[in-house]
């Protein structure tokens, strides 16, 4: 019954700009008084199912054009219905959106609680290597420690012991399975449209680890134009000529590579970084690498969907305490090439197996690994944890 149904209510057509006659990508689409929509794809084509026989009235918003509403007359059944959908080019200003506070699209100014947004060109322009480095510009947010992220004094993060402030990757749990903590170098840098950070208790909608807030990294969509991206960085620290332990320069470097594509209308986006660094001080050092992999349906999917992986591993040297009040940047000989490896993995998916005109069904199950792995002169200690859910 649903099949016939959704067969006797096709929509089908292209969107063109009114004045050069030239398809439009990526307009949205909306059936008014349902849920029921679409995206024109690359080349300006929709498809909505499910809209019944009857009149309906499909409203067409695109960027930098002037919205419309276009009515479209019934049909029999099983007879798809086209219609004539052009828009009038015409710059156009719109207000910051935010998908976090809610869980559904919204207004910044009509939000519940008070949201920061910042955007991955802002990112970019802070000259920054990683998300952890960003935030702190954030109105409200500070790091109590490497790592340990604070919103508006509240308890956030704490190595070892979880963390209070949910960090989100497109909607998903981005803490480690074990002790619920934000690895930063599992955060993607080049992929982020923007970042939403929600300042105060938010558990009575994300749970337990959002008593101190929320942010949610947003990335960017995947469109139909193969692009590549590959930012490099290099810097040196100077350490103090009475501290000088004999180290020379050290230095900090690292590359990040991502290439977006659409293959057969999937869009696939595939990114790896890596980042070394001598440090400043002796077991200072460290090396991580980064890959992560993206996957969406075609535009206009009458049943959307969207995946994810990454994999990071952190190898870094173990400074757990200075070798005396006069050698703070030295550690004892005995504790010399001492290190841990801490290794992450996400994967997830959001899925839509139901879209109807009254309801729509989202399921969003996403999984978490990591392992830790001691190289210390005095033990190899070890541990392995899992983590999976569903929303």
């Amino acid at each position: 019954a649903a099949r016939a149904s959704a067969q006797s209510g096709v929509i089908a057509s292209t969107v063109r700009d009114a004045g050069t006659d030239s398809v439009i990508a990526g307009a949205t689409l909306i059936v008014r008084g349902t849920l029921l929509g679409a995206v024109s794809d690359a080349a300006g084509h929709f498809r909505i199912e499910g809209a019944g026989q009857g009149a309906v009235v499909l409203r067409v918003l695109a960027p930098d054009y002037r919205s419309d509403t276009v009515v479209v007359a019934g049909a029999a059944a099983g007879e798809a219905r086209t219609v004539a959908v052009r828009l009038v080019s015409a710059p156009m200003t719109m207000a910051t959106v935010v998908v976090t506070a809610s869980r559904h699209v919204e207004a910044a100014s009509q939000a519940a609680v008070s949201v920061a947004v910042i955007s991955g060109a802002d990112l970019l322009h802070r000259d920054v290597t990683n998300i952890e480095g960003a935030l702190p510009f954030v109105s409200g947010v500070t790091f109590n420690g490497p790592g340990q992220m604070d919103i508006r004094g509240s308890t956030g993060t704490a190595a070892g012991v979880g963390s209070r402030v949910l960090m989100l990757l497109d909607g998903h749990p981005m803490l480690s399975a074990d002790g619920a903590e934000i690895i930063w170098e599992a955060l993607p840098l080049l992929d982020v449209d923007r970042v939403e950070v929600v300042k105060g208790a938010y558990s009575a909608v994300y749970g337990s680890n959002a008593l101190g807030g929320v942010a949610n990294i947003i990335t960017t969509p995947i469109d139909s134009q193969s692009s590549s991206i590959v930012r490099a960085h290099y810097g040196w620290m100077q350490i103090p000529s009475r501290f000088d332990y004999g180290a020379g320069t050290p230095t900090l470097d690292g590359v990040e590579l991502q290439h977006s594509q659409s293959v057969d209308g999937v869009g696939i986006r595939l990114a790896g970084s890596r980042e070394a660094s001598d440090g400043a001080k002796q077991n200072g050092n460290y090396a991580r690498w980064f890959l992560r992999a993206k996957a969406t349906s075609a535009p206009g999917a009458a049943h959307p969907w969207n995946g994810y992986a990454v994999w990071s591993r952190n190898d870094a040297g173990n400074f757990l305490a200075w070798r005396s009040n006069t050698q703070p940047f030295e550690v004892d000989s005995q504790y010399l090439g001492d290190r841990a490896v801490y290794q992450t993995l996400y994967a997830g998916a959001t899925l839509t197996p139901l879209v109807g005109s009254r309801a729509v069904l989202k399921v969003s199950p996403s999984v978490s690994y990591n392992a830790n792995q001691d190289y210390f002169h005095s033990d190899q200690d070890f541990h392995r944890a899992w983590r999976s859910g569903a929303s």
